[in-house]
Parts: C-alpha cells; sequence; structure tokens
C-alpha cells in the first residue's frame, strides 16, 4: 500500500516514493483500491477497479466538492465513505453503465469545445 492516514486497515508493507507510473501500475494491478485521492478515485474508475474514497482529517472540502460531483454524475456516489469499516468490496460497480455515462459526458465536452472554438473563428 501507499501510505496515507488510514493506518492499520490492511497488514501490508508500505511503498514509499512511487513514481507516476509506479503509482498508476499499482492501481492497475490492484484487486481493489481504497484511497484519499481524487486521482487515485479517478484511474479507479479509468481501469474499472471495485475503489472507496474515505474522507479522512485532512481531506479539503474543495477536493471532496469535485469528487462528490464526479461520482455523482457516474451513478456511484456510494463508493465515498467517512469510515474504512463502511467499505464493502462484495458490493460490485456496474463499470458499463459508469462507463456509458463517462462516454456521453466526454462527448458532451467535446462538443461543446468545438461548438466554441468554432463560434470563435
Amino acid at each position: 500500500f501507499v501510505p496515507f492516514p488510514i493506518m492499520g486497515f490492511c497488514k501490508c508493507r508500505p511503498v514509499l516514493n512511487l513514481s507516476s507510473m509506479e503509482w498508476l501500475r499499482a492501481i492497475y494491478d490492484s484487486k481493489f483500491v481504497v484511497t484519499d485521492s481524487f486521482h487515485g478515485a479517478v484511474f479507479s474508475i479509468i481501469f474499472r477497479k471495485p475503489f472507496y474514497y474515505v474522507i479522512t482529517s485532512n481531506t479539503i472540502r474543495k477536493r471532496l466538492s469535485r469528487l462528490e460531483t464526479l461520482l455523482g454524475s457516474l451513478g456511484i456516489e456510494n463508493r465515498l465513505v467517512d469510515d474504512v469499516s463502511k467499505c464493502d468490496f462484495t458490493k460490485e460497480i456496474d463499470y458499463d453503465a459508469v462507463h456509458k455515462k463517462l462516454k456521453e459526458q466526454r462527448d458532451r465536452s467535446l462538443r461543446i469545445l468545438k461548438e466554441l472554438i468554432n463560434d470563435e473563428n
């Protein structure tokens, strides 16, 4: 595990000072992810990993709002918990539905960007 302020949750060997690629690979190779990182949640979604985002005393409200918006828009707001004991990895994430919503959001964003670019020309 890459340490974050929920020590004692798992009996694993901590790994410090990962490069960006090693960090991404750790998420990609994980069976599940417990994180307090916005990007940890994002890459868990991209890689279709079961995950939970745990709110800690270090969680910044602005960062939490961004995460709540993302998870809510994808229908997986139940992956945000305030206690590690609430992590239930027997509950699967329907990643087909999640990625369908994600694609719709990407397509909408690209459409808006193209419209804005065309309006400027």
